[in-house]
């Protein structure tokens, strides 16, 4: 698991990491 990736996507999306 890519907790980069994950806040990236999170980001994107305008949600929080579900990490």
């Amino acid at each position: 698991c890519d907790r980069t990736l994950g806040q990236k996507v999170a980001t994107r999306l305008n949600l929080k990491p579900s990490m």
